[in-house]
Parts: C-alpha cells; structure tokens; sequence
C-alpha cells in the first residue's frame, strides 16, 4: 500500500507546483480566485480518486481507466482511451515531465542551452524505463525515495515561509527591452502583460503597442496594479482603454486557469492502471487513492498559502519559478539552490511514476486484443511489459525532441481528463450492469460524487473548445484574438481519428488474435 500511494503522491507532485502558478495567476490575478481554484482543483480530484476507488477494488486488473471504459461502455470507448495514450496523452506527459528535470538539471550544471534540454530530457526518459523494465520493484524503490524528497522539501518550504518569514525582497525579474519582431507584428498569439512592458520599455510607441492591442488582443484582465504598472512603463489613458476592451471574459481565463491547474493535479488516476500489479488490490487500492489524493491536496494548498505569504499575486504570475523566489526571500540564493535541486529531483519521479504506470494501458489493450499481441510481452526475467514500457519510451522520445512544455502539457491535461470522466461515469453503468460485482468500497458521496465530477470535467472541455472556436472566428475575421490557443480542437480531432482506427482494426483482426 505505501508504494502505492506513493505512486500517486509521486506521480502527482511533480513539476507543476514549481511551474504552473505562474500562468494561473497570470490569467486570474486575484489572490481570492487564484486560492479558489486551487481548492475546487483539489475537491473535483477528490471527486474522482472517491470515485474511482470503488472501480479499483472491484476491477483489480491492469489497465485502470482503460478497464473501467470497457466494462461500463464496451470496447470502443476503451480502445479510444488506449489509442488517445498512445498517440497524444502519455508521450506528452512524460515528454513535459522531462522537459522540466531537463532545465533544472542544466541550471544546476551553470548551463542555458535550449537545445541541449531537449537531449537532456529524452536522456531521462530512456534512463527511467530501463529502471522500470528492470522490475517494477526497482520502479517502486525509486519512486519511494524521490516521493519522499519532494514531499519533505515542500514541506520545510511550507513551514520556512511562516516560521522565518521574508527576510530579503522579492527578486525582480528583469524585461527585456527589446521588442523582438514577432512581438511588434499584428499577426501572433494575444498578448501578455510582459509583453506589453518590455515593448513599451524598448521604446516602442504607446500609439503602437495599442494597435497591437486592438489586433492581437490580451491574454490578461487588467487589475488596478496591472494597470498603473504598464502606465509606469509609458502606457496611455487609450492604451488602457484598448487593453480593457480585448481582454477575455473572466469566465473563459478562470476555465483556461483551470486548464493548466488540472497539470497540476494529476496524477491520481495513476496508480489504477497498476492495480494487477498491487497485493490485496480489493483492499488497499481505495485507501490508497484517498490517503493519496488527500496527501497531495494538503500539501498545494499549504504550498500556494506559502507563496502568496510570501510573494504577491502578481509577483507569483511574473515568476515560472515561483517556488525558488520564495526560497530566495527566506534564506537567499542558498535557497534558489535547494528548491532547484528539489524540483529536479520532483520531476525525475513523477517522470518515474509515470513511465511506470502509463505502460500498462498499452498492456491491457494488447492483451485483451486491442492491439498487437508484442505489446502484452512480459520480460521472461523481470516479469515486466517490457515492449510497451519501450514504446511509451521511444514515442515520448519523439515529442520531447519536438515540442514546448507547454504544448506538451496543454495536449495532455485535454486529452485524458474527458476519459477521466468516462471512467467516473462507469461507476453508474456497472452499478446497473453488475449489480452482484464485488465491492470492498463504495463511493462515498454516491450518485452525487461523481456526477460532480463529470460536470466539472464537461464545463472545462466545453469551455475550451468554446474558446477555440472564437479564437479561430477571430483569427478568420480579422479581428483580435480574445484570449490564447488552448489546442482543445486539435486534441479532440486526434481522438475522434482513434474511430475509424477501431474499425479498421476489427475488420483487419476479427478474432482479437
């Protein structure tokens, strides 16, 4: 039980309580909303760990969310989970994972190469799925250390913050004052408040900027601070009437926030998808997934209580490594040091965690004849799915030599929290179907829990294609664009291929051999 919830803990605290405060408080600069997100995060994956609790003590096979999908919905749905992992979720999971141990590494070693962490990062990958090809117990050894480690540095962040308090001030992160071509053209994403300063900085006309304004739109709503803040900078009073007008509504950045707070938070779902491969599943799965899940909820709430009594909001959304700065105004660069070192050593577990779990959808898919037979091979000495390790390998490989770590990260949050919410949904069509299956739990909070749950997940897919579409309609009509690309739209056009695919793999296996 305690590797278990370690893989949970593990595979959850990984980068994202280093990283992704920065742009939740940059599209919600409100220290109310900010701490209100973070809750309802931590509740709605509450929702769903409660949930899906009760399915793991019943279905202890291998494959988790993939076994739920099939026996509440048939193969299809399931084949569409397996087919999502393999071509989108999982090589982007471990690709941003990487991405991130990736730069901190080259921090520690006084190195800044952007193409270096691309090499770095599929360096980690390789080294972690020989580890969990090795055995699943040499997998376990090394999440329980690193879980550990990171646990414990959040915690002495957590009671450093309010026991010695800021002693220095908050870093300044200094703007460039050059305006880089793509940020003085009309066409490009919307724009930042960064992006608003350095341009005025760099001596770019307040009329300009304006007119980048009314082109390109904002990807903020402008606060009293943020507003005297670029007047500093040499905005005007039409500058400012022109920002307030693009920015996006408050509903569509507090669901886009919620966006990269779910990177955040997952990670709970994970331990299902070794369930085979756990003693006394029935049992300790579902303690597991709630001491988990609880585990992880108290530390980032405690974590963003630190951060924002140490740092204000609009600090937070000025720094990617809100984390180090915090350490900073407590004991100094001897801090920044430590936090980067635990914040590499974080995301070299989650990175192990999830090398460790995702494997097995591709293993359950094979061996229920969903996919080629090879994937299903176990190592005839580790007793490991060997092959299917090595596949999410070589493909995350492929990504993380591609892409930003915040496309990877956008792609995965959009494409397995809607089959997070299938699997939940799979709790009332195995009630009905399978009244008489064995249950050791029963969801607690049952129908209301999960359909919570589902709802939230449907506002948040709802809200992001939504925006999508206005900002293609936008983009088409030449308007300004109302808020950053979410990618929902090409995610879920890469799912839905996933159903000719089904077909054609029946038509060209019938026998499932």
């Amino acid at each position: 039980m305690i590797s278990a919830i370690a893989v949970l803990v593990g595979s959850t605290i990984g980068t994202g309580i280093f990283r992704s405060p920065a742009g939740i408080a940059t599209k919600v600069p409100d220290e109310g909303l900010y701490l209100l997100l973070w809750v309802l995060g931590g509740f709605f994956s509450l929702c769903g760990a409660l949930t899906l609790a009760e399915l793991a003590g019943a279905l202890p096979h291998t494959g988790g969310v993939f076994v739920f999908l099939r026996e509440g919905f048939g193969r299809l749905p399931a084949f569409l989970f397996g087919w999502s992992e393999l071509v989108i979720i999982r090589a982007s999971a471990l690709g941003a994972i990487s991405t991130v141990f990736a730069e901190y590494f080259l921090r520690l070693l006084g190195k800044n190469d952007p193409q270096a962490v691309h090499y770095v990062a599929a360096t980690a990958i390789l080294l972690t799925a020989t580890f969990n090809i090795l055995g699943v117990n040499l997998g376990a050894i090394v999440q329980n250390l690193t879980t550990g480690a990171k646990y414990a540095a959040l915690v002495l962040l957590v009671l450093a913050a309010f026991l010695i308090g800021g002693k220095r001030d908050a870093p300044t992160h200094a703007l460039s004052a050059a305006a880089s071509a793509d940020k003085v053209t009309t066409e490009g994403p919307a724009l930042s408040k960064n992006d608003i300063v350095a341009l005025l900085g760099g001596g770019v006309p307040a009329s300009r900027v304006r007119e980048l304004i009314q082109t390109r739109g904002v990807s903020f709503r402008p606060t009293a601070e943020i507003v005297n803040q670029i007047s500093v900078a040499g905005g005007d009073a039409p500058l400012v009437d022109a920002m307030s007008k693009g920015a996006p509504s408050l509903i569509a950045l507090f669901g886009l926030a919620f966006i990269s707070l779910l990177w955040v938070y997952d990670g709970w779902a994970d331990v299902t998808f070794m369930s085979g491969e756990v003693k006394r599943p029935e049992r300790f799965l579902p303690l597991a997934l709630i001491c988990g899940t609880l585990a992880v909820v108290a530390i980032y709430l405690l974590a963003n209580f630190a951060y924002l009594h140490l740092l204000t909001i609009n600090q937070i959304a000025d720094s990617k490594l809100v984390a180090a700065d915090a350490a900073f105004r407590i004991v100094g660069d001897a801090g920044v040091n430590l936090i980067s070192i635990a914040v590499m050593i974080s995301a070299f577990g989650t990175l192990n965690g999830s090398m460790m779990t995702g494997p097995r959808i591709f293993f359950a898919m094979a061996d229920d004849g969903l996919f080629f037979k090879k994937i299903a091979t176990v190592h005839p000495r580790f007793k490991t799915p060997y092959v299917a390790i090595s596949l999410a390998a070589t493909l995350a490989i492929v990504f993380v030599l591609v892409r930003t770590f915040e496309q990877l990260a956008d792609t995965f949050v959009l494409g397995i929290w809607p089959f997070y919410a299938g699997g939940v949904a799979a709790v009332y069509a195995l009630r009905r179907k399978r009244p008489d299956l064995a249950r050791s739990y029963r969801t607690l909070g049952y129908p209301v829990t999960p359909a919570l749950f589902i709802l939230a997940v449907l506002l948040l897919v709802g809200n992001a294609l939504w925006s999508d579409l206005r900002y293609y309609v936008a983009r088409f009509a030449g308007g300004p664009n109302p808020h950053e690309w979410s990618g929902a739209l090409m995610v879920f056009t890469i799912v839905l291929a996933g159903i000719p695919a089904y077909f054609i793999w029946k038509r060209m296996n019938p026998t499932g051999k």
